[in-house]
């Protein structure tokens, strides 16, 4: 949710500069490239924040697991291929609305 609020947040912001960006040529799969491409290091930081967050967590919890390793490398890299899906999937929901953005509309509120 984190990572769709932000991207979302700065499509929304960033709506008449893309709007100028297309009225003046440029394509939208450059802008959705352009904002995926600075998205990006949020969702890694964010895998690795969850990472270690869940070997700290793993660690803590290791009396009460039984037959299960404190930290499971499977689980772990499990687990941060699940979010990088996820991440991927909460940037592009925002990104594809730069679909929807008039340039001519972009124009007439500057």
């Amino acid at each position: 949710m984190g990572v769709f609020g932000v991207v979302g947040y700065a499509v929304r912001t960033r709506r008449s500069e893309l709007g100028v960006r297309l009225a003046l040529g440029a394509t939208t799969a450059r802008l959705e490239r352009d904002i995926f491409r600075q998205a990006l290091p949020i969702g890694i930081v964010s895998i690795g924040v969850g990472l270690a967050f869940g070997g700290f967590i793993g660690r803590a919890a290791d009396k009460v697991l039984y037959g299960v390793a404190a930290v499971d490398p499977v689980s772990m890299l499990g687990a941060a291929g699940a979010m990088a899906v996820i991440s991927v999937l909460a940037m592009y929901l925002p990104v594809r609305r730069v679909r929807g953005i008039d340039p001519i509309e972009a124009i007439r509120a500057e």
